[in-house]
């Protein structure tokens, strides 16, 4: 995941397309255990190598043309969660 990050700071188009994996990856894991977890995780990864203003935009963009309305309505949901439970989003709120 740290590779990928790194990657995905120097190409925008690599970047997009990232955050459009890791959303098919979250709907194909959606009703695993620790989903919730692996969000968490993910979103960490990505902000500390991305700004975190580009990274909820980047899903934000993409669950934007996303099929499954529920889900995205569940990751949008699952996505606040993770901006109002952690310090370090204090200013995305």
């Amino acid at each position: 995941m740290y590779l990928v990050c790194m990657l995905s700071t120097k190409n925008e188009k690599y970047s997009r397309k990232v955050m459009e994996q890791l959303i098919e990856r979250f709907y194909n894991i959606r009703s695993q255990a620790k989903f919730d977890d692996k969000i968490k995780q993910v979103i960490q990864e990505l902000t500390n190598s991305i700004s975190q203003e580009k990274v909820f935009m980047e899903f934000a963009g993409k669950l934007d043309t996303h099929h499954d309305l529920i889900f995205v309505s569940e990751l949008i949901e699952r996505l606040t969660f993770v901006i109002v439970a952690s310090n370090s989003y204090s200013r995305l709120r």
